[in-house]
């Protein structure tokens, strides 16, 4: 009988899920709804309903990542809809579901640049996550928030370096001009 192992790579904009033999080379790749935190529960049971109707393979581990799943409730749900499946269903992060599909080494230093920039280090005995700033923002890696936000900042920013620039040049170059010309 084979074995397979699913990793579901969940998102605000679309959740990618890729099937593969045991030494992770992926055998298909799908792509369904987004699914984060933010969009709650019903929506995330049901997308995972929908991944675990399309596979109808038994598997050997599942991996179920998505931004915020720390703070997400359901986890319980989610292990009991896969239990049919798989034994040994994980929720991580989605920076783990990346780990666990593309890394096949004992130790090894992972860096995710994005909004929720993470940087795992391993070895032999110990495993470490250096967080990043998308929690700064309540909510765990979400681009789409981050840009948001660094936009609004950066639009505030322009405005008063806009502003200050302009008072600069008026001091500099318009108002001994106009004091030459009333003197």
């Amino acid at each position: 009988m084979k074995t397979y192992k699913l990793f579901v790579d969940g998102g605000g904009t679309s959740t990618k899920v890729y099937l593969t033999d045991p030494q992770h080379n992926i055998l298909e790749t799908k792509v369904f709804a987004g699914m984060n935190i933010q969009q709650g529960v019903n929506k995330i049971l049901q997308t995972v309903q929908e991944i675990k109707d399309y596979f109808t393979n038994n598997f050997e581990e599942i991996y179920l990542g998505m931004p915020g799943v720390h703070e997400f409730q359901a986890k319980p749900e989610i292990i009991k809809i896969f239990a049919s499946v798989c034994q040994n269903t994980q929720i991580v992060t989605d920076i783990e579901v990346q780990e666990h599909l593309f890394i096949t080494e004992a130790s090894y230093y992972m860096l995710c640049l994005g909004s929720g920039t993470i940087m795992i280090e391993k070895d032999q005995q110990h495993k470490k996550f250096l967080n990043g700033f998308g929690p700064m923002f309540q909510d765990d890696g979400s681009a789409f928030k981050f840009a948001q936000n660094f936009i609004a900042k950066a639009l505030v920013d322009w405005q008063i370096i806009f502003q200050v620039t302009m008072s600069i040049m008026f001091m500099i170059f318009l108002k001994p001009m106009i004091w030459k010309k009333l003197s």
